[in-house]
């Protein structure tokens, strides 16, 4: 691997997770080759598998290869993760694309509510007729207008917003 990375002593020293990290940060083939065998070698679970790349490949900000992996197959941590990742890493336009893929609407919620996206996520409350949640969804919005459109649906759920 150090032939790899052309680093000496870069991978001395550290636990299996954080040589499949220090591969996936390096970002070169070969360097990926690596942390397949390690993680075939090692018999690392799906779901470490997919948690441990998914955090490598947003601390370095590599945001294409995050999208990339994401669409390869069905995830076996699901879409929060990677929702996540992209929130962290101020990415909200990514994060809301991938919002539809969580399945629990209550979680999509918290999401989206992470994500700022107020409007959604009242409509959200709305459906779902969370009366209390659509109280907290105004409360955390700053934008004006769109606490008018929220006091809107909130009305259709029997909630009355000053």
């Amino acid at each position: 691997m150090e032939e790899a990375t052309g680093e000496t002593a870069c991978f001395v020293d550290l636990s299996v997770m954080e040589t499949i990290t220090r591969c996936i940060h390096n970002a070169t083939p070969l360097c990926a080759k690596y942390a397949l065998r390690i993680k075939s070698e090692f018999q690392i679970s799906e779901k470490r598998w997919y948690r441990n790349k998914i955090k490598s490949l947003a601390e370095v900000g590599s945001w294409s290869e995050l999208k990339r992996f994401m669409e390869e197959k069905r995830s076996p941590v699901g879409y929060v993760p990677f929702v996540d990742a992209y929130i962290t890493g101020g990415k909200s336009k990514e994060a809301a694309a991938c919002m539809a893929l969580i399945p629990d609407e209550r979680v999509r919620m918290d999401k989206l509510e992470d994500n700022q996206q107020w409007m959604e996520a009242a409509v959200l409350a709305t459906k779902l007729s969370d009366q209390q949640r659509i109280v907290e969804i105004y409360r955390a919005c700053q934008n004006q207008q769109i606490k008018a459109d929220i006091q809107v649906l909130a009305i259709k759920i029997g909630v009355k917003l000053k």
